[in-house]
């Protein structure tokens, strides 16, 4: 469990050193997977609901496909390892 967390954390760090302006929610939730695996996960544990302006106070958002432009909120995530 130390493990999966540990990479569940570093998978954020390094997710929020990515985002920049113009990124699609969209994007930003398989970028998240990418990393997540590419540290040693095998799968996330739920999808990763990444949400934006008024999406953004719905627990179970889904993106839509364009860069929204707007603060973007995202949800710990856990993975399997």
């Amino acid at each position: 469990m130390k493990k999966a967390s540990g990479i569940s954390s570093a998978a954020i760090q390094a997710l929020i050193a990515e985002i920049k302006p113009g990124c699609s929610e969209r994007d930003i939730a398989l970028r998240l997977e990418i990393i997540a695996r590419q540290s040693g996960a095998d799968h996330l544990a739920f999808d990763a609901i990444i949400a934006s302006g008024e999406n953004s106070s719905l627990p179970h958002a889904r993106p839509p496909i364009g860069p929204s432009g707007k603060v973007i909120s995202l949800l710990l995530i856990s993975c399997h390892i």
